[in-house]
């Protein structure tokens, strides 16, 4: 899903994603893509191809990319993580095709009411909180 949001050019930069993709034994996910798994309400879906996100407070920047669709939102991260993860499946690659095993999974529930990807505040809290910042 990733290498179609992204575009043509994503496979060519993540050659090695392409090849973990392509082979369906592969167990070798490269250490430098992280996925995580959001747990999202009805609504809305939300597909971004690689952004950044900023925090302003610690200047620390995170590169990745979203695919949002009831029941579920996929991030696939790149590089260093700088906000505590929940929902961490990356892990799940070191399995086999048909391996099967039992995982204890804390992930996050929300919803998709914006366009900005990782977002998942509630209708009533996006309005709040617009409210907010025009009364500032």
């Amino acid at each position: 899903m990733f290498l179609s949001v992204n575009g043509g050019q994503f496979a060519g930069l993540h050659p090695e994603l392409v090849k973990f993709v392509l082979d369906s034994r592969s167990t070798d996910l490269p250490r430098k893509y992280k996925v995580d798994l959001v747990l999202v309400r009805g609504g809305f879906a939300r597909n971004s191809g690689v952004s950044g996100n900023v925090n302003t407070a610690t200047g620390s920047i995170e590169v990745v990319s979203e695919i949002a669709h009831y029941p579920f939102a996929l991030q696939l991260i790149f590089g260093e993580v700088h906000h505590q993860r929940r929902g961490a499946i990356e892990q799940f690659a070191q399995y086999g095709l048909d391996e099967k095993r039992d995982v204890w999974l804390y992930t996050v529930a929300g919803h998709v009411v914006t366009k900005f990807p990782g977002d998942y505040r509630n209708r009533e809290r996006v309005d709040l909180e617009a409210r907010q910042s025009a009364e500032d």
